[in-house]
């Protein structure tokens, strides 16, 4: 099948403003070989992900990765994530995707660092329906 991920800001949602990503085990597969390949260059991972599956992209114009060398941090203003991840997050974050991706059963996992204002969320096999077009 197509590969299709969906990205999407929610504030508030379940009391806290988060970054969603949401797709099938093979689509959340994607995101795993990313974080695994990635050698801390400056990128955009919506762009990346756009580039090789379908996305679907709410409320979000760009989340740029950076390589953090003091402290993970995830900031966003006016629909637009900037990431910086440290090595050793890295670590973290493929370590929390093989959890979720080993797991038979649809979950989900939450992959931001600790302290951010906006957690970032990655849901697997949970049926999120694609927000209609009024969404804001």
């Amino acid at each position: 099948g197509i590969r299709s991920v969906q990205i999407r800001y929610h504030p508030n949602f379940r009391g806290d403003d988060t970054l969603l990503f949401a797709g099938s085990r093979d689509d959340i597969d994607l995101l795993r070989s990313f974080f695994l390949a990635w050698n801390g260059e400056d990128l955009d991972l919506i762009e990346y992900l756009q580039a090789r599956c379908r996305t679907y992209v709410f409320s979000v114009r760009a989340l740029c990765l950076q390589r953090a060398t003091k402290a993970d941090a995830f900031e966003w203003a006016r629909d637009n994530g900037t990431w910086l991840v440290s090595q050793a997050h890295q670590k973290q974050i493929i370590g929390l995707l093989d959890g979720l991706l080993e797991e038979k059963a649809a979950g989900h996992q939450y992959l931001g660092p600790g302290g951010a204002a906006v957690q970032i969320m990655v849901s697997k096999d949970e049926s999120y329906p694609l927000p209609t077009s009024g969404y804001a």
